[in-house]
């Protein structure tokens, strides 16, 4: 080989610092090591309480539709309701 490589003291060739995708992987590999069951349970639970709190909603929505509420009813905010009165000068 006609290549020049230039061999740092202490007889090894220089190493080129990791991509940051590299240490990336490192760490997420680190994670999952030390907290195997998180990348399982987290997304399980989370999911399940998305999943309570949609069936709850959907059951007392069900008990307001059945005695005849509708979100049409509700009222709503508008701009001028919530508006501070206007300021007469004097104070």
């Amino acid at each position: 080989m006609n290549a020049n490589l230039s061999v740092a003291e202490g007889g090894h060739a220089p190493v080129a610092a990791p991509h940051p995708t590299h240490k990336f992987a490192l760490l997420l590999r680190r994670e999952f090591w030390e907290h195997k069951g998180g990348f399982l349970w987290a997304p399980v639970i989370a999911g399940g309480i998305s999943l309570v709190l949609t069936l709850l909603l959907l059951v007392l929505y069900q008990d307001d539709a059945a005695a005849g509420v509708s979100l049409e009813s509700v009222p709503t905010i508008t701009a001028s309701a919530t508006a501070p009165p206007a300021h007469s000068g004097t104070p």
